[in-house]
């Protein structure tokens, strides 16, 4: 790649960032104003909305300057390749139709079990698979763990009560243990993904601190998924009980064009290591499908696999202004993760190809390639 064209794909990314930056603050300020006053002073807003993207801009941290690699040309930056995770998430729905390349992950998160109010925990739908699952991922030297949450259409109250409540945290905290020994687990993932800044977040630390005590003393991983960005409700004490966190660079309604972009993953690694999060515990999320996304909606959502199947370019990453991310792609975030993090997770496996367009297999490629 000569200097020109280095530049030129600098200067893109450099724009692509400016425009998330400008949507955080649009995207902020209509949701706590109302709509016909937003379009009032929505000239004057536009312009402070700009001039504040470009000082994010200068925020950059230059640690996570992306180089392209050509084909054939290897980058030179050293790597422990051992302990370089590759996560991926295994929906309970889709468990008994997913062919899994064992060869090609370290971690599979098994996703996902409900909580209760009080800190129970909702019964696994088919014991068999997830017995499977562990034994096939064992005799392969990957480790499973189970994803506690997940978005489960916004409702965190299960989260909530259990986190204010001392006994409901201890018994969930038994629970968990007990799941664990049962089906014989590697660790758990916690999936409370959005905590609220003065509300509950000092309620999460706490919760945590209580789950990693017992989770650690059984010598399990315990691990959390965490937004892209603007995440006040999750503070930095957290990080000193967790084993790694799950960035999910993707749904982003920061940049309606694109839901994971390049860009996107450079800023989340970003805003993660300014709030203390350390590239031992960080881990870069990628989407194993894409989304037509018009407005600020979740409708639009259509797996990889199905994208290539219905003629989508498995080297590109738009398809009819569906957006996705193509093999290049993935290569570059993979290559971006092993410079300046510590693993890459997909979300999910069952949305990807079991053929020469696979994205796990493209992830491999850039693991192995990697020196």
């Amino acid at each position: 790649m000569s200097t020109f064209e280095y530049d030129m794909l600098m200067a893109l990314i450099s724009l692509d960032y400016i425009r998330i930056c400008t949507a955080r603050i649009t995207f902020f300020w209509i949701n706590i104003n109302q709509r016909m006053i937003a379009k009032k002073v929505a000239p004057f807003f536009c312009v402070l909305s700009v001039l504040t993207a470009f000082a994010c801009v200068k925020k950059i941290d230059f640690n996570f300057k992306p180089q392209v690699v050509p084909s054939g040309q290897l980058s030179s930056v050293p790597v422990a390749e051992n302990n370089f995770k590759v996560i991926g998430y295994v929906p309970e729905w889709s468990l008994g139709s997913t062919s899994i390349q064992f060869d090609k992950v370290t971690h599979l998160n098994y996703a996902f079990l409900l909580p209760t109010k009080e800190g129970n925990l909702n019964p696994i739908e088919d014991v068999y698979l997830l017995k499977d699952l562990v034994t096939k991922a064992h005799q392969n030297k990957v480790k499973v763990l189970i994803s506690i949450g997940g978005w489960n259409h916004g409702d965190d109250s299960a989260f909530k009560s259990i986190s204010k409540n001392t006994d409901y945290t201890k018994n969930f905290a038994k629970q968990i243990i007990n799941l664990v020994d049962i089906y014989d687990l590697d660790g758990v993932d916690i999936d409370w993904e959005t905590p609220k800044f003065g509300e509950n977040d000092k309620n999460f630390i706490n919760l945590m601190k209580t789950l990693s005590q017992s989770i650690h003393d059984k010598k399990k991983l315990i691990t959390i998924a965490i937004p892209s960005m603007d995440a006040d409700g999750i503070l930095s004490e957290v990080f000193q009980y967790i084993d790694w966190a799950n960035v999910m660079a993707y749904d982003s309604f920061y940049d309606l064009s694109n839901h994971s972009s390049y860009a996107l993953a450079i800023a989340s690694l970003n805003y993660w290591k300014q709030k203390g999060l350390s590239r031992e515990k960080t881990v870069l999320g990628v989407p194993f499908y894409g989304r037509a996304r018009k407005e600020y909606d979740w409708l639009s959502y259509i797996l990889y696999r199905d994208l290539v199947g219905q003629g989508a370019n498995p080297n590109l990453d738009n398809t009819n202004g569906t957006m996705y991310n193509g093999i290049a792609t993935i290569k570059m975030k993979t290559n971006l993760a092993l410079k300046t993090v510590s693993g890459i997770m997909a979300w999910e496996l069952s949305g990807d190809t079991n053929d020469k367009n696979s994205l796990l297999n493209a992830i491999n490629e850039e693991k192995l390639n990697f020196r």
